[in-house]
């Protein structure tokens, strides 16, 4: 167990009265320092430009602070600018900060459009004010991170709790929680239930370090405000045992959480469900159900009818050249993985030589491939070979965005997909979309190594698990950047 001392702080290190700063006031002030953030750029040149030509306070102006801060902080949030990772992590992501209020600015000129009351604000004061929250919002996100960083070090966000249960079944618990525990929990020791005790005394394979004593004393500890969370690391099978803990913990003004069995920690991050009544813990959830499936599909057919209906021209064109090029159909048909890993008829513009086609895709295409055409080349260059598969949206094969179809046969460095990236499969558990999140971050193109695709997975999950609509209309934004980077199409 010498190893797992340096994982224990025990009381006499910790104030008796400091309590844990818990992640709903965490994200409370974060959010409440956005809000200073974004507006008071505002109402700061409001106060300077505006306000001096009006000679009073103008409500519609008070209406647009409290809009746009409720619909900056919704952004913030569907940009993932809350979660743990991004407030505490160590990569500062700027640009969804950035993103995130250009959403929101995007979103409230189109309302101002459609409510055409454009002209009842300053152009300049808007313009600036933009700039101006963008700046303040990064300023004020890097004071609360140097904020955060100063209490994480003096073990404010630890959590003190004591495992109920000695031996190698608390240990191991203790070694599960491992580094990811970080600042936010501090594991004071362990209590022997079936020893009522009120000292601290040695336990077989501990030490007296590691044991703080019966349940008598750490119901003591917990009425000197030195304990906040209690685990109970009991087997579940014994049932009265477990009874007589958690009734004599149930006393205490303490969160009490039952460990879990050894199955339990391979699925991390997991609730419990009702099922008929019965708390069933919810390993996996079908991804985009429910109402957010209703608003995927009304996204892909109404957007996805607009962006055929404009581009229709372009198609002819495109038609015609491929005609004017090369003999043959001008449409390429091929058959990839769709939704629950059924195959799909995909469309595109045909790229190659008509008699040199691989509708299987065997042979992944490589640069200069003597297969391709030269207006073939130029499509696949500028992905304008993709656009046919808006017909495949529309009539509901597809989504705009999504994990990218591949071809039945496709392989990375000689061996097919699902034989070389771990839940390949997994990927088809949404619809494939004409673009993803793995193509904007640069994962496109050719897959001749087996990170090529590991990588393409890895990301296209991280969509599924990430979804919603706001997400989606960031990578189909950051599409249109990511099509002019295209050295890595051919």
């Amino acid at each position: 167990m010498t190893d797992l001392n340096a994982t224990f702080v025990h009381t006499r290190e910790l104030p008796r009265r400091a309590t844990a700063l818990t992640k709903t006031s965490l994200l409370g002030i974060a959010r409440a320092v956005d809000a200073v953030a974004v507006v008071l750029p505002g109402i700061s040149i409001y106060a300077l430009y505006v306000l001096p030509g009006e000679n009073e306070i103008s409500s519609r102006y008070a209406v647009a602070f409290f809009v746009t801060v409720i619909v900056a902080l919704l952004n913030l949030q569907w940009f993932g600018t809350y979660r743990k990772s991004f407030i505490l992590g160590r990569n500062f992501a700027i640009g969804r900060l950035i993103g995130a209020l250009a959403m929101t600015a995007a979103g409230l000129l189109v309302l101002a459009f459609a409510l055409k009351i454009t002209g009842f604000y300053s152009r300049v004061w808007a313009t600036s004010w933009l700039t101006g929250a963008i700046a303040s919002l990064i300023i004020g996100r890097i004071i609360f991170r140097a904020w955060i960083t100063d209490r994480a070090q003096a073990g404010r966000f630890a959590i003190r709790t004591a495992i109920v249960g000695v031996g190698e079944r608390a240990a191991g618990l203790v070694r599960q929680f491992g580094s990811e525990c970080g600042d936010s929990i501090s594991i004071l020791g362990f209590v022997d239930d079936r020893r009522d005790a009120t000292a601290s005394g040695g336990q077989a394979g501990y030490g007296s370090r590691d044991t703080l004593g019966g349940l008598t004393g750490l119901v003591a500890m917990i009425r000197d405000g030195a304990i906040d969370q209690v685990i109970v690391a009991i087997p579940w099978h014994e049932h009265q045992r477990l009874r007589t803990v958690i009734n004599r913990l149930a006393e205490t003004p303490v969160d009490i959480r039952l460990a879990p069995e050894n199955l339990a920690p391979e699925f991390r991050g997991r609730s419990y469900v009702d099922v008929a009544g019965l708390p069933m813990l919810g390993v996996l959830d079908r991804p985009i159900s429910g109402w957010d499936y209703i608003l995927k599909a009304l996204e892909d057919r109404v957007l996805g009818s607009l962006i055929l209906l404009a581009i229709s021209p372009i198609l002819g064109l495109i038609a015609l050249a491929i005609r004017l090029d090369s003999p043959g159909p001008v449409l390429f048909r091929q058959i990839r993985y769709g939704y629950n890993n059924r195959p799909i008829e995909v469309l595109k513009f045909r790229s190659m030589y008509s008699h040199l086609e691989d509708r299987a895709a065997e042979v992944l295409t490589t640069r200069d491939d003597p297969r391709v055409t030269p207006v073939g080349k130029f499509l696949r260059k500028w992905s304008l070979d993709e656009l046919p598969q808006f017909i495949n949206v529309v009539r509901g094969d597809m989504s705009i965005v999504g994990p990218r179809p591949h071809g039945l046969a496709a392989k990375a460095a000689g061996r097919r997909y699902e034989e070389v990236a771990n839940h390949y499969a997994a990927r088809h558990k949404v619809k494939p979309g004409i673009t993803g999140w793995a193509q904007v971050n640069g994962w496109r193109g050719e897959t001749d190594t087996v990170e090529k695709i590991e990588k393409r997975v890895e990301y296209d999950l991280d969509y599924i698990k990430n979804w919603s609509i706001w997400f989606d209309l960031y990578i189909a934004a950051k599409t249109i950047l990511v099509v002019f980077d295209n050295r890595e199409t051919y």
